[in-house]
């Protein structure tokens, strides 16, 4: 449109125009608009410059932004986890590396914190939104209603990321759930909310870092500190953080310049948890369990406690209605809570904890409990384990035990080889568990359990080398033994404690330990007596042969022989097979090699292992006869330390698979025994 005037002055307007246009010839000024234009909010906190990890989790935030922008839709996401875990940082972090796709800004709303009980509510969510969308405060409206149809009415015409944390129910976020094409609501939550679900929440949940992205942050966190520290200390410190962010990061102010500094504070963190960090580290890991334990329901919560007295951070789920008292429904629903609050995951028939949230559990419980009740509770929780673990070893060996919760056992048949590597797979799974038992037994000076539960795990520790875990173990079983006053306990310990110093080459302590044992078994008598007669004075005659005096071996050996026709018949067999085997071992260090293969080859030995369901010195019987054929330049030498191999791998016996593989290496010169032999250095920490 052009207008030309009188006095040759022309306006022209072109495009799309709606409205009043002025014509004039002169116009000195002209305000169009005083009211000033809203600045687009941009609310997310700066991500950790150091993030790491969750990779997955922050493709799956872009593909559901892209997903609501294509598909014309509000994107709606729920992101669950531990506090602690990290949920904050894979949002802040997808939101601000996306943030082109939320041309019109981003909310950052939290409802609550760990600092404050108090929440915003509705009707202030409300306010701090529209107020972030450039509604002046004193224009909002004063009702609930008013202000959820103002906020549906901006969001309308807006690409917008909203964010908001800390959410518990359907009220606070339904004012949100506004037709908004391409915006994305991102709701981040402490519990797994099922009301989140049916509203059509994709449900991401961030379960901690894992490896070896922990181990990289870490890293990032202490620059050169990290290679100075000693790796296994350090690794078995990061497990205990299970990949909260949070906590590593506090890990990471246990390392110091000094490396002697680092180490004992690292050991002290494995050993005490929170306990050895400063209060206000403490502080900032509980605050946030704090709250989420302050919603639960009393049966969960007292439940939650419970976990507290477990020695480990694991329980099973078949146990847990008597340990609480609760029928079979009410622990399942209380249960069912503390998943949802991502207190404890299920894990096919258990219950596990991360370490942060069951030392959490242990404080609690002291606090709540009485000692005598917290003892009753913790005797009742460790017979539970005792009674499992007995189970699975009774069925592994026919070795004596002096626990009567054995005698049902001696009738039953030993597990093949395959349900013998399973029980082996799952008393190497508790193994932990056993270990802490142990020392929890002796905590609460449950001094029978505590050397019960020492022989119980004898035979896996025995079979697996586990020699740090005997030898500190055993060392609180002899002491829980003479505080009982129980002389077979004593002995059944010394004995059991002797074995591993024999192990470690400690020929000096085990040499007393099994003088001790002989002593007091010639002054109890009896079955339990005469048995270990027999058995102190075979493991005296292994000491002398490792000292090199095969003289005073041979002798011991000659005294058990005779010891073992004083002992209970149905023992004796066994005895004497083992007595051969003991002597064909002698002789092959002599490299007396025929006399070791006629040994191996006399009544009381030859094949007893094959029907005895005793694997482990089946093998040991194969490995000794395959080096005296090997020293005899016998070719059926590689065969035999073949099938000994076997049988060692399916039991998971490391070092007497190392001792072979040696063996077949030295002998054959191939190189496939070469490889797994530098693996079970490296996971021995042997060098090549």
């Amino acid at each position: 449109m052009a207008k030309q005037q009188g006095d040759g002055t022309q306006n022209s307007i072109s495009g799309d125009v709606l409205g009043n246009a002025v014509l004039a010839r002169d116009i000195e000024s002209l305000t169009i608009n005083t009211v000033p234009r809203a600045e687009i909010p941009r609310h997310l906190p700066a991500p950790d410059p150091r993030y790491t990890n969750q990779d997955h989790l922050l493709t799956a935030l872009e593909r559901e932004f892209q997903a609501a922008l294509a598909e014309v839709r509000l994107a709606r996401i729920a992101v669950n986890g531990r506090i602690g875990s990290g949920r904050r940082s894979v949002v802040t972090k997808a939101g601000l590396d996306h943030e082109a796709l939320f041309p019109d800004g981003t909310l950052y709303i939290s409802l609550s914190r760990a600092e404050r009980d108090d929440r915003l509510g509705p009707a202030a969510t409300l306010r701090e939104a529209l107020a972030a969308l450039g509604v002046p405060r004193a224009e909002i409206p004063a009702g609930l209603a008013e202000q959820a149809a103002r906020l549906r009415t901006l969001m309308a015409s807006r690409q917008l990321l909203i964010v908001l944390t800390d959410v518990r129910d359907r009220t606070e976020i339904e004012p949100f759930l506004a037709n908004s094409p391409g915006s994305a609501l991102v709701v981040i939550a402490d519990e797994r909310q099922r009301w989140l679900e049916r509203e059509a929440f994709i449900p991401l949940e961030v379960a901690g870092m894992t490896e070896p992205h922990d181990a990289e942050l870490l890293r990032k966190l202490t620059g050169d500190r990290f290679d100075q520290a000693e790796p296994k200390l350090v690794a078995t410190a990061l497990a205990r953080c299970h990949g909260s962010p949070q906590l590593i990061k506090i890990l990471a102010g246990l390392f110091h310049q000094d490396p002697r500094r680092t180490e004992r504070d690292l050991r002290e963190f494995v050993e005490l948890g929170l306990d050895a960090l400063e209060v206000e580290d403490q502080e900032l890991v509980v605050k946030g369990l704090r709250l989420v334990c302050g919603r639960l329901e009393p049966d969960a919560a007292l439940l939650f406690r419970l976990f507290g007295l477990h020695p480990a951070p694991v329980a099973g789920i078949a146990d847990l209605p008597d340990l609480a008292g609760l029928s079979e429904r009410a622990a399942r629903r209380a249960l069912d809570q503390l998943v949802r609050a991502n207190l404890v995951t299920e894990d096919g028939e258990q219950i596990r904890l991360d370490r942060p949230v069951w030392w959490h559990a242990r404080a609690e419980v002291k606090a709540a409990l009485p000692e005598p009740e917290r003892r009753s509770t913790v005797e009742r929780i460790l017979t539970q384990a005792l009674r499992s673990t007995v189970d699975k070893d009774a069925r592994l060996s026919r070795r004596p035990r002096i626990n009567p919760l054995y005698l049902p056992y001696l009738s039953m048949d030993l597990a093949d080889r395959v349900r013998r590597a399973g029980l082996l797979a799952q008393l190497e799974q508790q193994r932990e568990m056993l270990r802490l038992a142990v020392f929890q037994a002796e905590e609460y000076l449950l001094h029978d359990l505590t050397w019960q539960l020492c022989e119980a795990m004898w035979g896996l520790l025995h079979v697996h080398g586990h020699y740090e875990d005997w030898l500190a173990t055993h060392r609180a079983g002899l002491v829980a033994a003479r505080r009982a006053e129980n002389p077979a306990a004593i002995m059944r310990m010394l004995s059991q404690l002797g074995s591993a110093h024999f192990a470690v080459r400690e020929y000096t302590l085990a040499t007393a330990e099994f003088q001790e044992a002989l002593e007091i078994a010639g002054t109890l008598g009896g079955e339990a007596g005469l048995i270990q007669v027999q058995s102190s004075h075979e493991w005296l005659g292994k000491i002398r042969a490792r000292l090199g005096d095969a003289e005073g071996a041979l002798a011991c050996y000659e005294q058990s022989w005779t010891a073992a026709f004083e002992a209970p018949a149905a023992e004796r067999p066994r005895m004497l097979a083992l007595l051969r085997l003991q002597r064909a071992r002698l002789f092959v260090a002599q490299r007396r090699f025929e006399d070791a293969v006629r040994e191996l080859a006399e009544p009381e030995i030859a094949g007893f292992f094959d029907t005895a369901g005793e694997s482990d010195n089946r093998a040991k019987v194969l490995q000794v006869n395959g080096e005296a054929l090997a020293g005899l330049a016998d070719p059926g030498a590689v065969e035999v330390l073949r099938e000994a191999l076997t049988i060692f791998t399916a039991d998971g016996s490391l070092r007497s698979m190392l001792t072979v593989l040696r063996l077949l290496a030295d002998l054959t010169g191939e190189d496939q025994y070469r490889q797994p032999i530098r693996e079970i250095n490296a996971r021995l920490g042997i060098e090549d």
